[in-house]
């Protein structure tokens, strides 16, 4: 088991979300070894679901991702991962779901930063010698996370 795996069918429902309540395309951003996982994903949309996503995974670069995730995206939700790293640097709104390290650890306080962190971080001990192994990400459901990505979104229209 990963870390830092939130699972398809979580992500699936964000998607349904997002469409349903939003009506925006949804943006898949990655490596080319990500493609597997999106296909696994993609497999798991209607029809008329996948039409409002739009996999550039595998077809960027990292240096093309700055352009991508301001001019592109108005938020990305994502795991703690280089791509995080990458949007924040950047001043894309970001919502992390954080496992392995907790939030206040790895993201900086900023308006345009909101994460939501693995249950299982509530044993977290930097002391420790044996870091944490295992994760409740996917205890973390879609509406929680799309709740989040409403206050980000809202948070960014204040900005204006």
């Amino acid at each position: 088991m990963k870390l830092r795996d939130w699972g398809i069918d979580n992500w699936v429902g964000l998607t349904r979300l997002i469409i349903k309540n939003r009506s925006t395309h949804i943006f898949l951003l990655g490596s080319e070894k990500d493609c597997a996982w999106y296909d696994l994903y993609l497999d798991s949309l209607t029809n008329e679901e996948r039409n409002w996503v739009i996999v550039i995974s595998g077809w960027t670069q990292i240096q093309d991702l700055p352009y991508v995730l301001t001019e592109l995206v108005s938020a990305l939700v994502c795991i703690n991962s280089s791509l995080m790293h990458i949007a924040v640097a950047s001043g894309c709104p970001t919502l992390a779901i954080v496992g392995g390290t907790p939030a206040h650890v790895i993201l900086p306080k900023s308006v345009k930063v909101r994460a939501i962190e693995d249950p299982a971080l509530e044993w977290y001990n930097p002391y420790a010698d044996i870091p944490l192994r295992f994760t409740r990400l996917k205890e973390i459901s879609p509406e929680t996370v799309y709740a989040e990505l409403e206050k980000l979104l809202e948070a960014q229209e204040l900005l204006k």
